[in-house]
């Protein structure tokens, strides 16, 4: 028996995932915070819970995955993450305002983009990610 999402929950009905925005914070201590805003198909912020797939890239396409974060990434004050690949990669799962904050801690000179796999199969990029 197949048993269906009810549509509060369900990522593919029409409240499923459309589109992130993204807000880069300033370097502080070797740490860049970037809030990202999930939002549904209209473009408005989810108002539910939801998993998302992230990695780090080094090119603005997503083509190239980058090297780990030397401090790692972790949760600020929004959200939740589980790491697929250490300070690369994994899963987040939102606040129910939609909300998920990465902190990237880096002591290098580099640059990263943040990515996140959209429902559809596409990618959201962020803006470049600058660590001085």
């Amino acid at each position: 028996m197949v048993r269906t999402i009810a549509d509060k929950r369900n990522p593919f009905g029409q409240k499923k995932v459309g589109t992130v925005s993204f807000t880069i914070g300033a370097e502080t201590s070797n740490a860049i915070t970037v809030n990202v805003v999930v939002k549904d198909a209209s473009g408005v912020a989810s108002t539910v819970r939801t998993w998302v797939n992230w990695f780090l890239s080094s090119d603005a396409n997503g083509d190239t995955k980058a090297a780990a974060a030397s401090g790692g990434v972790a949760i600020g004050t929004n959200g939740h993450l589980t790491a697929l690949v250490t300070g690369v990669s994994g899963w987040a799962f939102s606040e129910a305002n939609g909300t998920i904050d990465f902190v990237i801690t880096d002591t290098t000179t580099r640059n990263v983009y943040l990515n996140i796999l959209l429902p559809d199969g596409t990618v959201a990029t962020s803006s470049i990610i600058a660590f001085a």
